[in-house]
């Protein structure tokens, strides 16, 4: 019977001891008093001003000049990519620790000589974070570790979103007219002009069909091209084009690499070749005879009146089987 007692008193006494503890962790985490996360990385996105990506494949340096960035060579880059990317980046959130250990960080791929991505966010020369992207424990997460860290997160980011390549970064609306267009000039072939009231009209009096010709000036309007290209380009474009717009008039030359069909287009306006679509280029490729209205669809051919009808026909056989027909 005292045994029991005792057994009752000491279980009692631990689940008083377990509420007390309870209680105080629930006080504590009103009170603010339990330790949460640091973010991965937290920083202002107006205070970088340069980017850098790279891997084993490739590096890109962006680097941000006023408002824009650009790439090397001063081509532009897609601001608004980066942006995106780096406000993601600006507030991330890792969540505790997964793992430390070196051989972890080496099959995490997070590693200096082992990595997915090497990424550099600097203020002038001054680096504010510089961390490793790795293997990818879930959808859209991805390893990662600061340089200067052994502590291996998981972060809300996908590898893909920070690409290697110049490509990945690059403006693809580079090549297209500054504001409205309202002059397409294929060089030694035919001139557009486009009035106030939206009518599209040719230098050489040629009747027009509306839509067509929209449709051709909307392929510079919208050009996105593909890339940068190193192809070695042939010595005359297949097609040259002035371009008038809000800040003058642009010469763009497009070349077609026929062995391997691709098309690569030059601006005097940016400096550098870049890959467009085959299909786009093609359909730039036309006379002003192919932007002229449809002819009317033919009218039923009217009777011949040499023809002879079925009742100037006779059968020659009362037999079926050898009937002819035989014209009176």
């Amino acid at each position: 019977m005292n045994d029991t007692r005792v057994f009752n008193k000491t279980t009692l006494g631990f689940a008083l001891a377990v509420q007390v503890v309870l209680i105080g962790v629930l006080l504590a985490a009103r009170s603010g008093a339990v330790a949460e996360p640091e973010p991965f990385l937290s920083f202002d996105i107006g205070t970088i001003d340069a980017l850098s990506v790279s891997n084993d494949e490739g590096t890109v340096d962006l680097t941000k000049a006023g408002d824009a960035w650009q790439l090397p060579a001063g081509l532009p880059a897609d601001g608004s990519k980066v942006e995106r990317v780096l406000e993601k980046l600006s507030d991330t959130s890792g969540g505790w620790p997964v793992a430390s250990k070196a051989s972890t960080a080496e099959r995490f791929e997070v590693t200096e000589d082992n990595h997915q991505r090497h990424v550099t966010l600097k203020t002038g020369e001054e680096t504010l974070a510089e961390f490793y992207l790795g293997t990818s424990p879930g959808y859209r997460k991805a390893h990662a570790r600061h340089a200067d860290d052994d502590d291996i997160f998981a972060i809300t980011f996908s590898n893909y979103e920070a690409g290697v390549a110049e490509s990945d970064w690059l403006d693809k609306s580079l090549l297209r007219p500054d504001g409205a267009l309202t002059g397409v000039e294929r060089v030694e072939g035919f001139a557009l002009t486009k009035a106030d009231d939206g009518v599209w009209a040719s230098g050489d009096g040629a009747e027009l069909d509306q839509g067509k010709a929209e449709t051709f000036a909307g392929r510079f309007s919208g050009l996105s091209v593909i890339g940068v290209s190193d192809l070695a380009l042939p010595e005359a474009p297949k097609m040259t084009f002035a371009l008038t717009d809000e800040s003058g008039t642009q010469t763009l030359r497009i070349f077609h690499l026929e062995a391997d069909d691709d098309y690569v287009a030059v601006s005097d306006r940016v400096s550098g070749t870049f890959e467009m679509s085959s299909y786009i280029a093609e359909q730039m490729d036309k006379t002003v005879a192919d932007l002229a209205p449809d002819p009317p669809e033919d009218e039923a051919a009217e009777e011949d009146p040499d023809e002879p009808l079925l009742e100037d026909l006779e059968l020659i056989d009362d037999d079926e089987s050898e009937a002819a027909l035989v014209l009176p």
